[in-house]
């Protein structure tokens, strides 16, 4: 029988302080990639998380350690945030506002996460149907991406050019999300 997961990205929005998680728990607005092992899902979602983590301060989604964390101990944290990157904190306004290291490697972008278990940047859900036909159609589908590049704009780019578009139906993106029971939701800042 074949497996097959789907590795979505959470979407954030910026409130005037921080960066809060906008994607309802059981739905998608962005799915990424499917795999057909775990461990590749897995590698994938790491990947994504990395892009998102490095060289940010953990204030980009929260101010304090229990936005990001279900640890109540503030020196804990702390302490265990000053083992998985290496940096001495002075405090807790030090640990959450310094930045995170450019180069993290997937044991210390899977520690950051294991620590900031309120900061769920990615979800991956495993196919509730067997149909290898349909799942390789899906995975083929996405390997396109369904979100505008915008990485080649520059500043002479119309405004309208920044806004970031899907380049599929939301009857398509929620047949791919539907093949893992997940309905398609899209984000409200995507047009």
């Amino acid at each position: 029988m074949l497996k097959a997961f789907l590795v979505m990205e959470n979407d954030f929005l910026y409130n005037d302080e921080f960066n809060f998680n906008v994607t309802e728990p059981g739905t998608c607005s962005n799915p990424k990639r499917i795999f057909f092992t775990r461990l590749e899902a897995e590698s994938c979602a790491l990947e994504i998380a990395r892009t998102a983590l490095r060289g940010q301060p953990l204030s980009t989604w929260g101010f304090y350690p229990g936005d990001l964390s279900s640890l109540n101990d503030e020196t804990l944290f702390v302490t265990r945030l000053s083992n998985i990157t290496g940096n001495k904190f002075s405090d807790v306004t030090d640990a959450i506002h310094s930045e995170l290291p450019e180069n993290l490697n997937d044991e210390t972008v899977q520690a950051l996460l294991e620590l900031c278990d309120r900061l769920i940047v990615t979800v991956i859900v495993e196919a509730t149907i067997t149909d290898e036909q349909a799942l390789l159609e899906a995975q083929q589908t996405l390997e396109n991406g369904i979100l505008n590049d915008r990485s080649s704009m520059d500043w002479f780019s119309s405004e309208a050019d920044y806004i970031p578009r899907y380049t599929l139906s939301a009857e398509r993106i929620g047949q791919i999300t539907g093949l893992f029971n997940v309905p398609f939701e899209p984000y409200e800042d995507v047009s």
